[in-house]
C-alpha cells in the first residue's frame, strides 16, 4: 500500500509540473451531458396544510435536473493517463453528476484533486443502488413535516462531506484530494481528505460557508480535517452470478457551531459508516444497506430527544428482455426518535440508447418527536403521503 501511494504521488507531481508541455500532445476531449425532465404529484394526510409543489400549484409540478461537463485527457504510450474534468453550472437543478477536478491514472492507482465526490460517496452501495427511475430522489418532492411540528427526518443516504455540506444552488462539493488503489484480489481501497467543508468550489479559499448537516434547528457548523474511506470487493461466481460489497465511512472535526445569536456549543466528532451489498443473478438483483451516524455532530444539551441516527434499505430489481425493468425498494430511518419509512415501486424502459422513460410511486409514513416551547417532549400524530413521478432522462 505504501509503495503504491509513493509511486502514485511521484506520478502525480511529475504530471503537475509537466502538464503545460504534455497537454500540447493533442489530448482527447469528450463532452458529456444529460437532462432529466419530470412531473410530480404529491399528496399527504395533513388535510389542513396545502401540498404546494410550486408557488401557485397544489399537488402537481414540473421539475428538471441536468449535468454537463468536458473531460480532457492524455494517454501516454506507457498507459499513464492524466486529465481534467470541468463541470458546468446549469439553470436547472443539478444532478451532482458533474464536478471539476484533475486526475492521474497509472498502475499505482488513481488520484483526483478538486471538487469531485469523496471516496465514500463514490464507492458506497445502498438499497437504491439497483433501483429504477429516480433511484431514491422521491424525497425532493415532499416535506416530511408539512405542519412544522418539529420532527426532523432523514430521507436519504447522503453523506456529510459531500451532500450534507454543500449549497443546494450549486453543483460543486468541498475541495478535496482522493486516492484509489489498484484492485488487488478484487479489493479496492479509496481515501479522501477534505481540509475544510466551507472551502467549496464556488467560493474563494477563505470564505466561511456554514452548514446545518444534522438539521439541528438554529445551529450551523463546518467540518475540518475530514477523512472519507471506502473498501469495496466484488466477486463473479460465473457469467450470470456476481456480488459486490462496500464498507464506507467518514470522520471529521466540527468547528464553529453557533446559533443565531452567536452562542457557541460543543458538538461531538463526525463519524459515520455505511455497509451495503448487491447480489445479481441473471436478470434479478437484490441490494441492501445499513448506515449509522454514531452521534455525529450532536450535543447532549441540545439533542435532548436522543443522539442516535441509523437508516437501512433493501431493494429488488428485475430486468426484462424487452428493455423494461422494475424495482421495489423499502427505506427506513430513525433520527433521534423521529422515524420515517417509505416503499417505492418503480419501472423504466430502455429501448433506445440514451433515452430512459420512467415512472415511480412512493408511499411514506412518519412518526416524530419534538420538544415544545415549554421544554416538554411531544409526539406527532403521524404523517403520511404519496409521491408519484413520471419522467424521461436523455443522456449523451
Amino acid at each position: 500500500m505504501i509503495k503504491h501511494f509513493l509511486q502514485a504521488a511521484q506520478y502525480y507531481f511529475i504530471c503537475c509540473f509537466a502538464i503545460h508541455s504534455v497537454f500540447a500532445d493533442d489530448p482527447q476531449v469528450r463532452l458529456r451531458g444529460g437532462l432529466d425532465v419530470s412531473a410530480g404529484y404529491y399528496t399527504h394526510n395533513e388535510h389542513s396544510i396545502p401540498t404546494k409543489l410550486s408557488a401557485h400549484q397544489d399537488h402537481f409540478a414540473f421539475n428538471s435536473a441536468s449535468y454537463f461537463y468536458a473531460d480532457a485527457k492524455n494517454i501516454l504510450d506507457s498507459g499513464f493517463t492524466y486529465g481534467a474534468q470541468i463541470g458546468a453550472q446549469t439553470s436547472a437543478r443539478n444532478t451532482r453528476k458533474a464536478s471539476s477536478f484533475i486526475y492521474v491514472i497509472s498502475d499505482a492507482g488513481k488520484w483526483e484533486l478538486g471538487s469531485n465526490k469523496s471516496a465514500k460517496a463514490a464507492m458506497k452501495i445502498t438499497g437504491y443502488s439497483n433501483a429504477c427511475a429516480t433511484g431514491g430522489l422521491w424525497d425532493v418532492w415532499m416535506k416530511a413535516d408539512p405542519a412544522n411540528k418539529g420532527g426532523i427526518y432523514i430521507t436519504n443516504f447522503g453523506n456529510f462531506l459531500d451532500a450534507k455540506t454543500r449549497d443546494v444552488h450549486h453543483e460543486e462539493y468541498a475541495r478535496k484530494i482522493t486516492y484509489y488503489t489498484p484492485e488487488l484480489r478484487n479489493f479496492q481501497l479509496g481515501i479522501s481528505y477534505v481540509p475544510d467543508t466551507s472551502n467549496v468550489g464556488y467560493e474563494t479559499i477563505n470564505t466561511d460557508v456554514m452548514h446545518n448537516p444534522t438539521k439541528m434547528p438554529g445551529y450551523k457548523t463546518d467540518i475540518k480535517n475530514g477523512i472519507s474511506l471506502g473498501l469495496a470487493h466484488h466477486h463473479e461466481f460465473d457469467d450470470e452470478t456476481k456480488i459486490r460489497t462496500a464498507l464506507v465511512g467518514e470522520k471529521g472535526k466540527p468547528v464553529g457551531a453557533f446559533n443565531a445569536s452567536g452562542q457557541a456549543i460543543k458538538l461531538s466528532e463526525m463519524k459515520t459508516y455505511t455497509i451495503g451489498t448487491e447480489f445479481t443473478y441473471k436478470a434479478f438483483s437484490i441490494a441492501g444497506s445499513y448506515a449509522n451516524y454514531m452521534k455525529s455532530l450532536t450535543s447532549p444539551s441540545i439533542n435532548i430527544l436522543g443522539r442516535n441516527t441509523y437508516l437501512y434499505s433493501i431493494s429488488g430489481r428485475y430486468n426484462y428482455e424487452n428493455g423494461m425493468a422494475t424495482s421495489i425498494t423499502y427505506f427506513a430511518s430513525n433520527h433521534q426518535k423521529s422515524k420515517i419509512n417509505a416503499t417505492t415501486l418503480a419501472c423504466e424502459y430502455k429501448k433506445i440508447q440514451g433515452i430512459l422513460p420512467y415512472a415511480e410511486v412512493t408511499y411514506y409514513k412518519t412518526h416524530g418527536f419534538y420538544i415544545d416551547k415549554d421544554n416538554k417532549q411531544k409526539t406527532t400524530d403521524g404523517h403520511g403521503g404519496v409521491v408519484v413521478i413520471l419522467g424521461t432522462k436523455v443522456e449523451f
